[in-house]
């Protein structure tokens, strides 16, 4: 399976946040290795984690943002195949994550 790992920095300490993604394709037979999405802190403490498997569907890891504003963003990929992770996001808990679907993003005007 692959591993990728991002990380965030700046985050505001103390806010509930959670990192919205979708996941490509999967079939019944897959296996991963833990969650898809893991979120961790700058000392690699788990503050959230995803499912294990999921097909076309988005993933949401919430979390409440550590002291030092950093965390570390995993994607854990299929065994064997390659994974699609995009559309990825990050928002502030509660607010309308529903309105980030996969095929409605924020629009930037400038």
């Amino acid at each position: 399976g692959g591993y990728a790992e991002w990380v965030v920095s700046g985050l505001p300490a103390g806010v509930k946040c959670a990192f919205v993604a979708s996941c490509g394709a999967a079939e019944a037979t897959d296996t991963f290795r833990g969650p898809l999405m893991e979120v961790r802190d700058s000392r690699s403490a788990t503050l959230g984690r995803s499912e294990n498997w999921a097909n076309n569907k988005r993933l949401r890891v919430g979390l409440t943002v550590p002291s030092d504003g950093v965390v570390r963003l995993i994607f854990r990929g299929r065994t064997g195949k390659d994974t699609a992770f995009y559309q990825i996001i990050c928002t502030e808990a509660g607010s309308d994550e529903s309105f980030f679907t996969g095929s409605t993003m924020p629009l930037n005007i400038n």
